[in-house]
């Protein structure tokens, strides 16, 4: 619930065109956003690309400013508890975290990432919008600037609740420069490789 009063507030007070539904890491001063809805994987994937060198920027939330650069808002990551036997393997001390029980009933545990950094802007290196899948076939599929805008948008959140020209711009700025997939995968460690290999 504090959590949720301090987004809130973060929303209502600072200076972003688009709030977007996604988790932030950086590698090599560029930004790579993980989209998809609630229960895709967004928090486990980004602790595991932590544990492997990326930076960490955000979990859940990340502002875009009028350059289309990406700013984390680096709340501690909210692991479930389907989530803790996985990440405890790269994490160990989340197993002596206190359990919380948010609001939807769900039990949590939160992680605070070693190293962490203040949030700058970086420019949007690449967008990747997450499919797990029991059983599949891991693969990272090119997609298309349709497919990224759908993606950033899915979730996304504007002050004044439409979509303003700046906004826009700021929208198309990602779009030119930054690569976008489709991530699909099963198992964590094969979406993690894939990661690794293309965001070099």
């Amino acid at each position: 619930m504090i959590k949720g009063q301090l987004l809130a507030e973060v929303l209502g007070h600072s200076e972003y065109e688009l709030a977007l539904h996604a988790a932030a890491l950086f590698k090599n001063g560029r930004t790579l956003l993980l989209c998809g809805n609630p229960g895709s994987g967004k928090t486990t994937l980004t602790l595991a690309l932590v544990h492997a060198g990326f930076g960490f920027a955000a979990d859940d939330v990340t502002l875009l400013d009028s350059a289309g650069q990406g700013i984390g808002l680096a709340f501690a990551p909210s692991v479930k508890s389907g989530s803790w036997s996985i990440v405890g393997q790269y994490f160990p001390e989340l197993g002596r975290s206190r359990v919380y029980r948010r609001p939807d009933r769900r039990r949590v545990r939160f992680l605070v990432p070693r190293d962490h950094v203040p949030p700058v802007p970086r420019p949007v290196g690449w967008v990747v919008l997450l499919c797990r899948t029991q059983d599949a076939k891991p693969s990272l599929r090119v997609i298309d600037p349709s497919e990224i805008l759908g993606g950033l948008l899915n979730g996304a959140f504007a002050r004044n609740k439409e979509l303003s020209s700046t906004a826009f711009d700021a929208l198309c700025q990602v779009i030119r420069s930054a690569e976008g997939f489709c991530l699909t995968y099963a198992k964590l460690g094969d979406g993690l490789e894939l990661l690794k290999a293309a965001c070099r």
